[in-house]
């Protein structure tokens, strides 16, 4: 009996360069912050990953 034993591993980068995503513009017109954004998501991701196959 033989076995055959593979192995992968991954490296991802998202948003590598880290710029921000902003969210939309506050639309509500009675607010003191009408049509600013004040959120922003997009922080940066890294993801290392290990598969074994056999």
């Amino acid at each position: 009996m033989t076995e055959r034993l593979r192995s992968q591993l991954r490296f991802e980068l998202f948003n590598f360069a880290n710029h921000p995503l902003l969210s939309n513009p506050n639309n509500n017109p009675r607010a003191g912050t009408f049509g600013i954004v004040t959120a922003k998501s997009g922080e940066r991701n890294v993801q290392i990953g290990l598969k074994l196959s056999f």
